[in-house]
């Protein structure tokens, strides 16, 4: 078996994953509460004569950058936090995407119509109070 070969393999392979990365990472950089992620390299003994890189991946939870919409039902989380949502299936889920609307119920939705969660359930607004909205921590 030619170690050699074996070795440049698997750095070619460690590299697009890299690659793979650093695309997904521009193509979320645009999508409000998106994620970006990061890789790291290190090396693996893989028998007693050689060592092969290996690449790893995991989630940056950084903050982005806070954009204005004026929007009124838009929100932002500054520091830790996610906001929960209740799935079509009943399942909670969490987000970090605060572009929000009312449906008709006067209830806070996300974009895909998932249901914004407060502390005793749905967060319910009336659709025809004129007053700004605002949420507590």
């Amino acid at each position: 078996m030619n170690v050699s070969l074996y070795q440049a393999a698997a750095a070619m392979n460690a590299n697009a994953r890299w690659q793979d990365m650093i695309s997904e990472n521009l193509a979320a950089s645009s999508i409000p509460g998106g994620r970006s992620r990061d890789v790291s390299f290190s090396s693996v003994q893989a028998g007693a004569q050689f060592v092969i890189p290996a690449a790893r991946t995991a989630v940056n939870f950084q903050p982005g950058e806070l954009r204005p919409t004026q929007n009124p039902t838009d929100f932002a989380l500054e520091g830790k936090g996610f906001f929960e949502v209740q799935l079509p299936n009943g399942d909670h889920a969490y987000t970090r995407d605060g572009e929000f609307h009312l449906n008709a119920q006067g209830q806070l939705v996300t974009k895909q119509g998932y249901t914004v969660l407060g502390e005793g359930g749905p967060l319910q607004f009336d659709p025809s109070n004129a007053q700004p909205l605002t949420i507590a921590a």
